[in-house]
């Protein structure tokens, strides 16, 4: 079974670009109508900062030359707070959010 090639590679290429310099339509989006969870936070002091990490696991006959198997979304609890409680809009809150792929 061969794996896809560059052209079938480059949207997904181009989405994961997108996402991760922020130039997505809806980056942080998601995560930003999802802060229901962060009412388990809110014990952290507000300027403590907080990480999810997502593995990216690939088949082995996948082609990933270029793709990150790592994200890290970084924010502060203070900056989840304010937008669970919607002092902040979406874009704003996007600025706050720290992305890193590894």
């Amino acid at each position: 079974m061969r794996g896809p090639d560059e052209r079938e590679l480059a949207p997904t290429k181009a989405r994961t670009e997108a996402f991760l310099t922020g130039t997505a339509p809806l980056t942080g989006l998601e995560l930003y109508n999802s802060l229901e969870q962060g009412t388990e936070l809110s014990s952290l002091p507000a300027a403590q900062n907080v990480a999810v990490v997502v593995h990216l696991f690939n088949l082995p006959n996948e082609q990933t030359d270029g793709l990150p198997t790592q994200l890290v979304i970084e924010v502060s609890r203070g900056a989840l707070g304010e937008a669970k409680a919607r002092k902040v809009t979406a874009q704003d809150f996007r600025k706050q959010v720290t992305f890193l792929d590894f």
